[in-house]
């Protein structure tokens, strides 16, 4: 008998018993999106989708709701929950992401490379900006007088 069973049989261990799974209610539109789901804790969820499938609205039983819109390609433009916290996104014609703001103050700007990959990021928080994560100051001209004559 190895030493682990042994300190199993000395102790009587056995393997705690299985917890019930959560059973779920599910009902869904006729195009397959869930619109309806119920917990067994009674917590329940509502959706709506818009005329191309995409998420719009969802609430909840413990008083949550949020708001999404979309692009002709179907990017999130704009997010909102019922706590006040909203997004808006822009997208280049590759769909990707080039502009992001908050209302909580933070926004930043995106340019790609040619295979899509984000090669520089200007961010702004706390009244600051921030190129590739690196600090910016301001007084772009170093410190140099230009001629006026």
């Amino acid at each position: 008998m190895s030493t682990i069973d042994k300190i199993i049989k000395e102790k009587k261990l056995k393997p705690e018993p299985e917890k019930p799974k959560f059973k779920e209610i599910i009902k869904k539109d006729k195009l397959g999106n869930i619109i309806y789901m119920r917990y067994s804790t009674g917590y329940e969820i509502w959706d709506k989708y818009d005329e191309r499938n995409n998420l719009i609205y969802t609430k909840d039983s413990h008083g949550n709701e949020f708001w999404k819109e979309y692009d002709k390609n179907n990017n999130v433009i704009y997010y909102k929950i019922n706590n006040g916290y909203e997004e808006w996104k822009e997208y280049d014609k590759n769909n990707n992401l080039i502009h992001y703001k908050n209302n909580d103050g933070y926004e930043y700007w995106s340019e790609y490379g040619e295979h899509g990959i984000e090669i520089r990021r200007l961010e702004y928080a706390d009244g600051e900006y921030y190129l590739n994560s690196h600090k910016l100051i301001k007084g772009w001209d170093n410190g140099c007088k230009r001629n006026s004559g």
